[in-house]
């Protein structure tokens, strides 16, 4: 099963993705930066272990055997687009990551890229579509899909800033600090499992309804 382990301005996410491989994902924040472009990390970069190891000296044992048995660790600077005000323009439309790339933590993503394709496909065909219908179809997505879409991307960036512990009831709290109030960290955990069930209770049937409807 999935397992997070989190910190001041850092956090780690291990999920196995089979009986003898786990994927994992150390993260590490810095709240100054964000906003700012990538600089010169664009791209998979390799990053010594041991510069890896020492961000997260004195976290649980788990982390660190997860930490000390990745072969080849590689780091990325976190992306994401900001929100924009439309999908489409006339006869163009954008999705996926063009329309709302976002940070990884909630794993949504790529859910929000097929759902984006599976309203557009709904919408190219329905009976009325035609050639001449594609401004219609365009406006219709962009009503439909912008919205989630942005409401997605703002959703991931707010849980990644709950598993990197930066929200104001611990803006007073450093890492390693052990005097943190026991009802505020069952709090954390509270919020993040309900901030979570979006992922797989929300249905975009109801907007492929609503954006079929539009076409009548």
């Amino acid at each position: 099963m999935p397992m997070m382990y989190i910190g001041k301005h850092k956090h780690v996410v291990a999920y196995p993705v089979s009986r003898s491989l786990i994927t994992v994902s150390a993260y590490i924040s810095d709240v100054s930066k964000e906003g700012t472009p990538c600089g010169e990390i664009t791209a998979f970069s390799p990053i010594v272990k041991e510069e890896l190891l020492a961000a997260f000296t004195g976290w649980e044992p788990e982390v660190q055997v997860l930490l000390r048995s990745m072969n080849e660790p590689m780091k990325l600077p976190i992306t994401r687009v900001v929100p924009l005000e439309r999908y489409s323009f006339g006869r163009v439309l954008i999705a996926g990551d063009a329309a709302h790339g976002m940070p990884p933590h909630q794993g949504a993503g790529a859910g929000q890229a097929i759902e984006d394709a599976y309203i557009l496909a709904s919408l190219l065909c329905h009976t009325s579509s035609t050639r001449e219908s594609i401004p219609k179809i365009a406006k219709i997505y962009n009503d439909i899909r912008r919205p989630e879409g942005n409401r997605a991307l703002q959703a991931s960036i707010e849980f990644g800033r709950l598993l990197d512990l930066d929200f104001p009831d611990l803006e007073g709290y450093k890492e390693g600090d052990d005097s943190m109030p026991l009802e505020i960290l069952e709090a954390l955990g509270r919020k993040a499992s309900k901030d979570l069930e979006w992922v797989w209770k929300n249905s975009v049937e109801g907007d492929k309804r609503r954006a079929l409807h539009m076409m009548d």
